[in-house]
């Protein structure tokens, strides 16, 4: 059972969530990454916040993707720059049918809230090439380190935040 009235905290090790992200995560993202990237931020991440919904009430042998709705996540790592812990994070999705409830503000709050709990000074992530997007991250105190470019043309950025 899952509860779903508050943000899970969840680690590499929970596997019905490992489920809803390998089923849901692309169309929670709104279809905008590869699904090799997002098989390789599931089996990289070391812990992750997630918002869920019930799908469907008093049917038990359900599966998990057939009971719960995977809103938005957040998932990261911890690594390491110049022998310092600090935060990667992997992909902040949020499905857009909830975009007036702030759940990705929620979820990068929560996690900027673990790297002080556990005394993390820095966090990085990679912000696709979306004007929308990188001022996003900015007003949450992200700033843009370098534009990572494939063939002259600039396809992410690597930004960071300092907590």
């Amino acid at each position: 059972m899952i509860n779903t009235n508050d943000p899970i905290f969840f680690d590499k090790h929970n596997k019905n969530i490992k489920k809803l992200l390998k089923k849901q995560g692309n169309i929670t993202c709104r279809d905008k990454i590869h699904d090799k990237t997002l098989a390789n931020s599931i089996r990289k991440f070391d812990y992750g916040f997630a918002i869920i919904k019930n799908k469907a009430f008093g049917e038990n042998n359900l599966n998990i993707n057939h009971k719960y709705s995977l809103v938005a996540y957040i998932l990261f790592r911890i690594d390491y720059l110049n022998n310092t812990e600090y935060i990667f994070i992997d992909l902040v999705c949020s499905n857009k049918n909830h975009k007036n409830e702030h759940y990705g503000t929620q979820l990068l709050n929560l996690c900027c809230d673990y790297a002080k709990k556990n005394n993390i000074n820095y966090i990085q992530l990679h912000s696709l090439n979306e004007i929308g997007l990188i001022e996003w991250y900015m007003k949450h105190g992200f700033n843009i380190v370098f534009p990572i470019k494939l063939n002259d043309e600039i396809k992410v950025y690597l930004m960071d935040k300092k907590i």
